[in-house]
Formats: C-alpha cells, sequence, structure tokens
C-alpha cells in the first residue's frame, strides 16, 4: 500500500528542485512556499520551513546537488556538484525547449565530425526527458512542436566523415595547448607535413577553418587553414604559451570574411540605385554606410583589401559605378 505522506513529501521536493533549477537568484523559504502553492501541491500552505530545509537538505546529501544558503536572501542552487562536476539541469518552459530545438539545425556544420555525436546525444536525452521517446524525429518532434514553426535551411557543406579524429586531435591540443604535427595538401596534390600551434577553429559560411601559428613562425603570426585540407593530425608533447588574440580579432573584425591578409583602407563603392533596397536591407560589415548620391548608392566600408573583398564587388558586374581608392580599382582590373 502507498505511504500517501512519503508521496506528497516526493512531489514537494521534485517541484522544490524544479523551482530552484528555474531560478537565477536566490529563493527565502517563503518565496519557495508561495510557488509550491502556485504548482498545486498538497498542503503546501501548512508546510513548515523546517520541512523546507529538510527538503532542501535532501536534495543537497541524497541527489548531490550544491543547493547554497546565500545570507539574507535565501537558498540558491549552484551549478556544481559536490565533487566539482558541472550540473545542468533538465527543466525547461515550454519557449526555452522550443529555442533548444529551433538550434539545432544550426548545428549542421558538425556533421561528420565527434562533436556530432555529442550534440545528438544531448538532444536525445532532452527529448526522453519532454516526450518519452529517444530522437528527437517523427512523433517527438511533433509534441514539441516545432515542426511549423521555423525551417532552417543549411547551405551545402562540406564532408567531414573522414575528418572525425582529425578534428577531435585539434579540439585536445586546443585545450592542452600542444603542438599539431599535421599533414596538409590540397585537392590533386601531395601533402606536406609541418608543426603547428593551434588556436582556434572557426566556423564561416558552414566551413571549418584552423587558425594556427606554424611551429617555425614567430608567435603572433597567425595562419587560416581549411579543416578539409588537413589529411592527418598528430598532437606532440611540445606545449606552448597563448599569445594574445587582441590584435588577431581587430583584424577579423576589419576583414570582409576569413582571411587576414592585406591592409585597411577605407573604401567606397557606387552601385547601381536599383540595388539600394537589396543592400541596405542587410548587413554585410560592421562598418558599413550607405548613402544615395545621383550616381547611385554609395556604401562606405573600412576593410582589409584582399581577394574576398574584390570577389564580391566583381560578383555585382556592371551594377557597380565606381569604386575608389584607385588601389582598389587596380585590384578589380587584374580580377577581370
Amino acid at each position: 500500500m502507498t505511504n500517501r505522506n512519503s508521496y506528497s513529501q516526493t512531489k514537494r521536493i521534485i517541484t522544490l528542485f524544479r523551482i530552484l533549477c528555474r531560478s537565477r537568484a536566490a529563493k527565502t523559504l517563503e518565496q519557495i512556499k508561495e510557488e509550491l502553492v502556485l504548482a498545486g501541491i498538497d498542503g503546501a500552505k501548512e508546510v513548515s520551513d523546517r520541512s523546507l530545509q529538510r527538503d532542501i537538505k535532501f536534495i543537497r546529501e541524497e541527489m548531490g546537488y550544491m543547493v547554497m544558503p546565500v545570507p539574507g536572501e535565501g537558498y540558491l542552487l549552484d551549478n556544481q556538484d559536490k565533487k566539482g562536476n558541472e550540473l545542468l539541469p533538465l527543466y525547461f518552459d515550454p519557449d526555452e525547449i522550443r529555442a533548444l530545438c529551433m538550434g539545432r539545425e544550426l548545428f549542421t556544420p558538425f556533421d561528420g565530425t565527434h562533436l556530432a555525436d555529442s550534440i545528438e546525444s544531448v538532444y536525445d536525452k532532452i527529448a526522453t526527458a519532454y516526450t518519452g521517446k529517444s530522437k528527437l524525429t517523427g512523433t517527438s518532434k511533433t509534441l514539441l512542436g516545432m515542426e511549423d514553426i521555423f525551417m532552417i535551411q543549411p547551405r551545402k557543406q562540406r564532408a567531414y566523415n573522414k575528418h572525425k579524429k582529425v578534428i577531435k586531435t585539434i579540439v585536445n591540443s586546443i585545450n592542452a595547448r600542444r603542438v599539431v604535427e599535421v599533414s596538409y595538401g590540397y585537392p590533386g596534390c601531395d601533402s606536406f607535413t609541418f608543426c603547428i600551434r593551434p588556436y582556434r577553429l572557426i566556423i564561416y559560411c558552414d566551413t571549418f577553418y584552423l587558425m594556427a601559428v606554424p611551429e617555425n613562425y614567430k608567435k603572433d603570426d597567425f595562419r587560416m587553414y581549411l579543416m578539409a585540407r588537413v589529411r592527418a593530425a598528430t598532437e606532440t608533447n611540445r606545449t606552448f604559451k597563448r599569445t594574445s588574440m587582441n590584435q588577431v580579432e581587430k583584424r577579423l573584425d576589419q576583414a570582409w570574411g576569413i582571411h587576414m591578409k592585406g591592409e585597411p583602407e577605407h573604401i567606397t563603392i557606387t552601385f547601381d540605385e536599383g540595388l539600394a533596397g537589396y543592400l541596405q536591407e542587410r548587413v554585410w560589415h560592421p562598418s558599413q554606410k550607405f548613402t544615395m548620391t545621383k550616381k547611385g548608392l554609395e556604401m562606405h566600408l573600412d576593410v582589409l583589401l584582399n581577394d574576398e573583398i574584390t570577389h564580391w564587388i566583381l560578383g555585382f558586374g556592371k551594377r557597380v559605378k565606381s569604386v575608389k581608392p584607385r588601389k582598389l580599382k587596380n585590384m578589380l582590373n587584374k580580377e577581370k
């Protein structure tokens, strides 16, 4: 025969845990009691402070979650257990669940990598917790109510199935700050081997790039490598001291895309006025400014001059009326 009091206490503890999980600030016992009443917990109005303190003690000592008393404020659930391991509570409201599910499609650039397996595992746990089914497909996805709200159409992207081990080695080396020996090669060509100090993996236009410094180069001589061309990677036992990324991040802000070569210039591009709506409704670069003139729409930019910006300009063909400075005009003429 079920013990009613035991059942009620268990239900109260679970609800109390959910309240603490959702809260970003400390909760007093009185605030906790009010939320238990709103949640429809039997006898919540009459529950004593001592009983709530016992419940909190149970969550801390038996469940392993660090519920910390904050002097003068109440109780706060820390995101670590007693061993210092991070814990992420699986209690979300419907909008939070929808946001998580919506973001799932944004992880498609990771397909074929070892990280894709971990991402799939996360969503599998969410689906199991909230729908009782593993895998966010079919009925499970319908229950989460996302299929009629958003559709994200990913770009055609590179396949990384053959690079799973390579990417995992690079990720581990970045964390451990170890030098990596890589075999790098262009399509149809033999590969060559060299050592690098890896700093970041960057996703740009659904493509993985590795930001690194060759081991025999200056410590701030950063280069970009296409991960699809890294054929093998071996972690060495040599460590390195990371240099500041401030200048690199500044140059990336100035870049049109991913490449950091070239010098920063203020440029002006005059487009056919028929492109005004198309150009002005998008953010092409943080520095962009537009001015409508008699000649057309002027676009002002402060960017690094290299083939990324010139290829973009040439894509508009004859609808580009003029460009400044002359250095940019000369670069465009060489590309034609």
